[in-house]
Parts: structure tokens; C-alpha cells; sequence
């Protein structure tokens, strides 16, 4: 939405740097105006696609490090059924 307001703008603001502004000073103004809405929108835009790429990266670090905590619980739970069942069959060799 922000970018087809600042193209409606714009596209109003063309008409200012024409002949219908008859001051040259004020055609000037007004292009430096545009200017600095040219930036103000590219850093909205860029703050935008930084937001959003942090947002994926802490995301998939998320995930990444979840996948690694219950692979480690998973595996932990697997040794020590390992380790019981050793020590099951150890008991039962002895008796």
C-alpha cells in the first residue's frame, strides 16, 4: 500500500515540474521534495525487507536449534534404554 501511494504521489508531483508552476524556484523546491520522498520510501522499503529477513533468520534458528534439542533428548532417551537393557541382561546372566 505504501508504494502505490508514493506512485500516486509521484505521479501528481509530475505536473510540478512542468511549465504549469510558472516560479522556477518553486519547480526546484518541489524536486527536492520528491527527492526526499524518493529516500524516505527506499528506506521504508529496505527497513522493510530487514525486518522481515531477521524475522526468517531467528525463525530458522529457532527451528535449527529445537530440532537439535529433541534430536539430542531422543537420542539420550535411546542410550539410556540401551544401557537398561544391558544391565537387564547382565542381572539375568548372573542369576
Amino acid at each position: 500500500m505504501l508504494n502505490e501511494s508514493f506512485l500516486l504521489l509521484s505521479v501528481y508531483m509530475m505536473h510540478l515540474f512542468s511549465d504549469f508552476v510558472p516560479e522556477e524556484t518553486t519547480r526546484y523546491n518541489f524536486g527536492w521534495y520528491f527527492v526526499y520522498l524518493v529516500f524516505i520510501i527506499f528506506g521504508a522499503n529496505m527497513l522493510t525487507i530487514g525486518g522481515t529477513m531477521l524475522i526468517d533468520v531467528y525463525e530458522m534458528t529457532r527451528r535449527y536449534y529445537t530440532k537439535r534439542t529433541l534430536r539430542r533428548k531422543i537420542f539420550n532417551a535411546l542410550e539410556q534404554r540401551r544401557r537398561d537393557e544391558e544391565q537387564k541382561n547382565s542381572l539375568k546372566r548372573k542369576s
